[in-house]
């Protein structure tokens, strides 16, 4: 099991998205699928965006993240609606 931590920046981002989204709900069920997601298997279930960053979608939303292997922690740096 992985902890999942949220950048600072990244609770704006939430608002925004969820703000703009046509369906709210949505936007919810999608983050909170994201979290359990990457507790559980961070490496395994995200793509590759540059050396050190994954990304993982959920519709309506995408975050982008990183993992710390040896403290078993990922860091979700952004959310964006897709």
């Amino acid at each position: 099991m992985y902890q999942v931590i949220w950048d600072d920046d990244v609770y704006s981002e939430v608002a925004t998205t969820w703000l703009d989204a046509k369906d709210r709900l949505a936007v919810i069920d999608a983050i909170r699928e994201i979290d359990q997601i990457l507790m559980r298997d961070p490496n395994g279930s995200g793509t590759e965006l540059s050396e050190g960053l994954l990304w993982i979608d959920c519709v309506p939303v995408r975050a982008i993240y990183s993992v710390d292997e040896a403290k078993k922690r990922v860091k979700v740096h952004r959310i964006r609606q897709i």
